[in-house]
């Protein structure tokens, strides 16, 4: 049920809508970029690949699968990205309802506590999340931001390569306390 919560909290963020359980909860718990969708098209992509080899010999056969591996992963991955931004047209949409359908099983409808949760994980790892929307590791504060995240941007710190939310001491300023 927390995938179906994922699901939503990033399309309530991709959509620059409030982060809040209730904002969340109208959207879907499909979404185009999921791993399970990936993972159908990496298979799809694949079974297309390595049909241009017929039926070769064992080490052409082995030789090819191990070498082909990062282009397999990288066609899956640009195909996925294609998607998501053209899933306006009818024939991406239709090219994706099956990855869609399998998530049916990976997703469920989440409750409040869990869009809770999945919105709060979001927001940990927000740093970064859209490109050219955050500062890197290093490169100073972010500079105040306004509209929905705002609240998150202008909290969220990033010196010397650790982020500190505000919540909890910068890594390594904690030292254990000896045995005594």
């Amino acid at each position: 049920m927390y995938h179906g919560a994922e699901h939503k909290a990033i399309a309530a963020y991709e959509r620059d809508v409030e982060l809040t359980p209730e904002s969340a909860q109208q959207f879907s718990t499909a979404h185009v970029r999921c791993g399970t969708n990936f993972l159908l098209t990496v298979m799809v992509v694949t079974i297309l690949l390595y049909s241009v080899f017929g039926r070769p010999g064992w080490v052409v056969l082995i030789a090819s699968r191990v070498v082909l591996i990062p282009v397999v992963a990288g066609l899956s991955y640009e195909v996925i990205r294609f998607a998501a931004r053209n899933m306006h047209r009818r024939w991406v949409a239709t090219g994706m309802k099956p990855g869609l359908a399998l998530q049916r099983m990976t997703t469920r409808e989440p409750s409040l506590d869990q869009l809770e949760v999945a919105i709060a994980s979001l927001k940990g790892g927000a740093v970064g999340l859209r490109a050219g929307r955050g500062r890197g590791p290093g490169e100073g504060d972010a500079p105040a931001e306004s509209g929905p995240r705002a609240g998150l941007r202008n909290r969220l710190t990033v010196r010397s390569g650790t982020a500190n939310f505000g919540r909890w001491p910068p890594i390594g300023s904690v030292r254990p306390s000896s045995p005594s």
